[in-house]
């Protein structure tokens, strides 16, 4: 299997926690719900939400365990991701390096040159960020976890 298609493989069956997924109903493969529940057997401290769309079908869209341990998951509950991204982008950045879109040396501005990045010292270049070695501070403040907090108790 190439790469490529285990990235999509492995996205599409961690579409963990999609925000606003667009299926309102559950739809479940009786095969992916065996592979699910082999990896994720039902009683597993935790939850997640997997989405998995074949030629533009929803063929899989259901929900596993407990949100905070508490709230069944369902596949429309809402869910942080974190730092989950980050692999999706490293992979991202590695696929657009082999095509020579990219290259690790590059200043993040060439890419991205309406977004104005704190500096000091040199500007920071793509392997900075893919390699987490930026330097850029946690961008929510005290008082924005503090509102993202209280949303979450209403949600």
């Amino acid at each position: 299997m190439g790469y490529r298609k285990m990235v999509v493989t492995f996205g599409i069956v961690l579409m963990l926690v999609s925000p606003g997924s667009t299926t309102a109903v559950e739809v479940e493969s009786p095969g992916i719900a065996a592979i699910i529940r082999e990896h994720f057997p039902a009683g597993t401290k935790g939850g997640l939400a997997v989405l998995v769309i074949k030629d533009k079908n929803v063929i899989h869209a259901k929900g596993y365990g407990l949100k905070n341990g508490k709230e069944p998951i369902t596949s429309q509950t809402r869910m942080g991701l974190a730092s989950v991204t980050k692999q999706f982008a490293a992979m991202c950045a590695a696929m657009l390096i082999e095509e020579g879109k990219l290259r690790l040396t590059d200043k993040v501005a060439k890419h991205l040159p309406d977004i104005s990045l704190p500096r000091e010292g040199r500007e920071l270049l793509v392997q900075d960020l893919v390699w987490h070695t930026s330097g850029l501070a946690n961008f929510i403040k005290s008082k924005e976890k503090a509102a993202i907090a209280k949303f979450k108790e209403q949600h």
